[in-house]
């Protein structure tokens, strides 16, 4: 996890960084479509000038930036909503940056004897720390490690486990404002090896030192730089003008349209369409009414939450929306989750996957064991047995109810007869454990997401396979749209231990796709979560879809745009899973379990939440009592 039970700061002061090459004039914290277009003044600090160094937060909700005092010189950090409202100050300090899950800031402070340290602490000003002695630090989006400049040497520390390396040669000057890509396999850096000679813009492999690394760029550039969301664009400010650069190629910067006065230290958005930046243009302060989260035409309110008495690691609705049906930990069982009338009951059995019959009076239902049950929903009985052999890690029901399939540790999946419990296909020889699984609605594939990072659809009835599709880590969450023509993968760290007992590394692509499901072509990727995407479930109608991460999040997404419609968390525990309802106005969320510092905590106030999915202006009605 990231550093989740510590929000922090980090601030780096310098008096030969590129912020105070800045002249001591007015300024303020501008935001503009990446195209040039409506301009928006968002912050100005009364009192203080030099403004510089906006950074988007992960929502795209808040900018955090550092301006200067006019009356003793002294540098601050600040944080303002886009919209210009909630503007505070939340450290004594320059170059904020924010942590993936929006709880740390980090900054450089400036100390009395003219030295540098980068510090973390809560938004709040509590729980301050020193990290090192350095300069300009800025996070990787999966908040495992920091870049920072010390002694003019461009360093990243792992936050994990303390190990501090050099990616540049010390002869190498480097300047401050440097950025990570958003996979985090490659950092952004200007630099200039010879005194008052051109600076060179380095795009860098961070895993290994870099000894004569080739410039994508020599020109007299700022050293502020900051990458697109999908990694192929750089955005930096030159001679007082903002310009735009592909990362590959050899195709020159484009100036971005509509600039006046002087403009410095860009920052694209997490959506890519707008871009922040300080600027000495005058005009009044405005109010951005729709800006980085795009189409935000729907919004999550939450209704109710229940105490379910464990971790929930899955649930799923009866047809009528009224009732849910939600699976626990081991030696907690399934319970039955009335949600007119807030009564429960218990049924026992080990039921951490559970997939609900159409009929609504049996569902499907297993706990990484070698056995998958399908049991009564009214008395709890057992009604028949399949015997895997091998632990279940996946379960699925074709539409019709008539097919069930396994698949788990043992890499083999399985598809049954319901009705007789005969076995009707194995697929076996997987190269690597089987995460999730589930048929195509119209039952004749088998859609399977495996732990080597790759997606496989099969032919239900021979067992063949189709298609396979790489992914850059393990694959956890799969979806597949109503109408058969979407897949969709949520990704994640590996796991390194038992899945029962949540031991999978974070990683560093914690990215939401979506796939053609008969030619096997990547759509769209959507970006936002910090952890791994472990659940995604789709709309009744095809429009949205929402995902949960062991980030603590659940995010709606516009599948027609890609863009992020809403984010609830983050939590402390991971949500472990969601379900839309039948008519898709609700959204059940399960989770309630996190490994803080080695050992499983659970979280009951997390353990299920319902949430309303609303039109961004419809007024939510009072909720019933809990």
């Amino acid at each position: 996890m990231h550093l989740r039970s510590t929000v922090v700061l980090l601030c780096l002061t310098l008096a030969a960084d590129v912020q105070a090459q800045q002249p001591s004039i007015p300024s303020a914290i501008f935001v503009m479509r990446a195209d040039g277009s409506d301009l928006r003044k968002v912050a100005e600090v009364a009192g203080h000038s030099d403004h510089g160094s906006p950074r988007w937060s992960a929502d795209g909700k808040q900018l955090a930036f550092d301006a200067q005092s006019e009356t003793d010189g002294e540098r601050a950090c600040f944080v303002v909503g886009i919209d210009g409202a909630d503007l505070r100050e939340v450290a004594k300090g320059r170059f904020p940056d924010w942590s993936p899950d929006e709880r740390q800031i980090a900054f450089q402070y400036d100390g009395a004897d003219g030295t540098a340290d980068i510090y973390v602490q809560n938004l709040d000003g509590q729980g301050r720390v020193k990290i090192a002695e350095g300069r300009s630090p800025r996070w990787s989006n999966d908040g495992s490690a920091l870049l920072y400049s010390s002694r003019n040497l461009l360093r990243a520390v792992d936050l994990l486990t303390g190990e501090d390396k050099s990616l540049l040669p010390a002869s190498i000057e480097v300047f401050d404002g440097f950025a990570w890509s958003p996979s985090g396999d490659q950092v952004a850096v200007v630099v200039q090896a010879v005194a008052d000679g051109p600076r060179h813009l380095l795009v860098i492999d961070p895993s290994s030192p870099q000894k004569d690394p080739a410039p994508r760029l020599v020109s007299k550039m700022d050293g502020a730089v900051s990458f697109s969301p999908d990694g192929k664009q750089l955005v930096f400010s030159k001679a007082g003008e903002i310009h735009t650069l592909d990362v590959v190629g050899d195709a020159k910067p484009h100036k971005v349209a509509g600039q006046q006065d002087k403009n410095w230290h860009p920052s694209f958005s997490p959506d890519g369409q707008w871009v922040a930046f300080a600027s000495s243009r005058r005009m009044a302060l405005s109010a951005p009414a729709k800006m980085a989260a795009t189409g935000r035409d729907k919004r999550l309110e939450e209704l109710r939450r229940h105490d379910k008495r464990s971790i929930v690691w899955s649930v799923d609705f009866t047809p009528d929306g009224r009732t849910v049906v939600m699976g626990g930990a081991l030696g907690a069982g399934v319970q039955i989750w009335d949600l007119n009338t807030g009564k429960t009951r218990d049924l026992g059995g080990s039921g951490m996957l559970v997939h609900l019959f159409p009929d609504a009076r049996r569902f499907a239902t297993s706990w990484v064991v070698q056995t998958a049950h399908i049991i009564d929903l009214e008395s709890g009985d057992v009604l028949r047995e399949f015997a895997h052999g091998g632990r279940i890690w996946a379960i699925g029901l074709s539409r019709d109810g008539r097919k069930l399939l396994t698949g788990g540790l043992d890499k083999v999946i399985r598809i049954w007869d319901v009705d007789t419990g005969d076995l009707l296909v194995t697929m076996d020889a997987q190269p690597d454990y089987i995460t999730r699984a589930a048929f195509s609605p119209d039952g004749q594939e088998v859609i399977v997401a495996r732990h080597d990072k790759t997606l496989a659809v099969f032919e239900t009835s021979t067992g063949k396979l189709r298609l396979a599709m790489e992914h850059p880590a393990a694959l956890w969450g799969l979806a597949v749209s109503p109408d058969g023509s979407q897949i969709l993968t949520g990704t994640g760290g590996s796991l390194t231990g038992s899945l029962a007992g949540l031991n999978f590394g974070e990683g560093t692509d914690n990215v939401l796709r979506t796939w053609d499901r008969q030619t096997g072509k990547l759509t769209r990727e959507m970006k936002g979560h910090t952890g791994g995407v472990f659940c995604i479930d789709v709309s009744p109608d095809g429009r949205l879809a929402v995902t949960g991460g062991s980030d603590g999040t659940m995010r709606l997404w516009d599948l027609s745009t890609g863009d992020e419609l809403s984010k609830i968390g983050p939590g402390k525990g991971i949500v472990a899973c969601v379900r839309f309802s039948p008519d898709g106005k609700l959204i059940v969320a399960g989770g309630g379990v996190a490994r803080i510092a080695g050992q499983m905590v659970e979280f009951p106030n997390e353990q299920i939440r319902v949430y309303q999915v609303l039109d961004a202006k419809q007024q939510a009605p009072a909720p019933a009592d809990k």
